[in-house]
């Protein structure tokens, strides 16, 4: 194989993973939008307090196992950065407060909007 052809397959290879890691970003950020929304929607009524809070919790242990356990097949890349984060996410699963997620939220909407500032300049 000649070094230009790998070349070309190692660029492929990393606009592929950049790809999967924005789309993974853009998942996160959209799961959290819809952990955030739960009870605020006066077209859906919850019946009790413990009722939504349940709900709220166990949308944000799927959002915890889907994106941010360290098993998951689709933990987000960059959370090793993060660590405090991760803790103060973990420590506080189990009460799902609304601003569980912010932090981490935030930084991928920070990642999210960095891509594209980039695709635009290219």
């Amino acid at each position: 194989m000649s070094s230009d052809l790998r070349l070309r397959s190692i660029a492929v290879l990393q606009r592929s993973e950049k790809q999967n890691s924005l789309e993974q970003d853009k998942k996160f950020w959209s799961a959290v939008e819809g952990f955030k929304a739960v009870g605020a929607s006066a077209s859906i009524l919850i019946a009790d307090e413990a009722t939504l809070k349940a709900k709220q919790k166990k949308i944000a242990v799927r959002i915890y196992e889907q994106f941010i356990d360290a098993r998951s097949y689709h933990r987000l890349e960059w959370l090793d950065m993060y660590p405090e984060e991760v803790r103060f996410v973990t420590a506080h699963l189990a009460t799902a407060p609304k601003h569980l997620f912010n932090m981490l939220q935030q930084t991928a909407q920070l990642r999210i909007s960095a891509v594209i500032s980039q695709r635009q300049a290219t």
